[in-house]
């Protein structure tokens, strides 16, 4: 079993280093050992991990699997040790991270606000977009995201779920002549205008109480790439709009915005940390990532 463990961290490591020569730098191992672990933990499973040429390597189908489970592994090995020993130690250096505008006036703002009150030697760039960019190719050590996300090799951890209300202004309800109380099913909304986030799929999933889930779909009147922006238009009477929870109390507050189907719950919205694969353990990326999630 002891030697299973190491070779999957062998493994494991000439994956994020992409050779079995810079693995070997990496481990303070010659790349022949390497090799030798890789080819034994293949011959023990009786399946091939990598495809081998002289340009660079891959992962086999069966090799990809094993890497997230072996990745897994070692984060959590990694976590363990570090809660036994503890980090008192000065955090130096720099992050790049990237999140939805819509998080510029947000719960996750003030906890990375936290972070660097605790860490003042961490210089943080942060960068509002609506936009999912390449974390890898633009520099990026961390990337808020919000919804459900795509297969990717990227190391994703999820740190929250975002609840939502269907709302519309006073004068958008007053233009459909229903009144309130007729509202009782989505469907009742079917032909009703939608503002459409760009990001976002086309359709509200509804959840009753008794737990009957209803999907609606919409072609919305009117897309932005921006929340904001959205709910800012359904103020101005164009629609209806789902923004997440922080955004909506000061408006229904001021009724700028009413809450329709309140018996109806909107199905919550996953929030992920995402990571590079190759981030090293001990990484102020790691560290802001294990405190997001406390």
């Amino acid at each position: 079993m002891i030697d299973q463990l190491k070779a999957l961290a062998i493994f494991a490591t000439v994956v994020d280093k992409g050779s079995f020569k810079a693995a070997a730098l990496e481990l303070n191992l010659t790349p022949s050992v390497v090799s030798h672990h890789i080819s034994k933990l293949e011959n023990k499973l009786g399946l091939a991990l990598l495809y081998r040429s002289t340009r660079r390597l891959s992962l086999t189908h069966d090799g990809d699997i094993l890497y997230l489970s072996a990745k897994a592994m070692l984060d959590a090995v990694d976590s363990g040790l570090d809660k036994v020993m503890g980090t008192g130690e000065t955090l130096i250096g720099s992050l790049k991270i990237t999140m939805p505008s819509t998080c510029s006036d947000s719960y996750f703002l003030t906890h990375i606000a936290d972070f660097s009150h605790a860490h003042p030697k961490v210089d943080i760039d942060i960068q509002f977009s609506d936009l999912h960019h390449n974390i890898i190719a633009e520099g990026i050590d961390l990337a808020i995201r919000i919804g459900t996300l795509p297969d990717s090799r990227l190391m994703v951890k999820k740190i929250d779920m975002l609840h939502s209300i269907v709302m519309a202004s006073p004068d958008y309800i007053a233009k459909r002549g229903v009144d309130l109380a007729d509202i009782n099913h989505p469907n009742d909304l079917a032909d009703w205008d939608f503002i459409g986030i760009a990001q976002r799929p086309m359709n509200k999933i509804f959840i009753l109480d008794e737990g009957e889930e209803f999907v609606l779909e919409y072609k919305p009147s009117i897309v932005v790439d921006n929340v904001e922006a959205a709910q800012h238009l359904a103020c101005k009477g164009l629609g209806i709009v789902s923004p997440p929870a922080f955004l909506f109390g000061d408006r229904l507050q001021k009724g700028e915005l009413i809450s329709l189907l309140p018996q109806w719950k909107m199905k919550e919205v996953p929030v992920h940390a995402v990571w590079p694969p190759n981030t090293q353990k001990n990484s102020l990326t790691k560290r802001l990532v294990e405190f997001l999630t406390k």
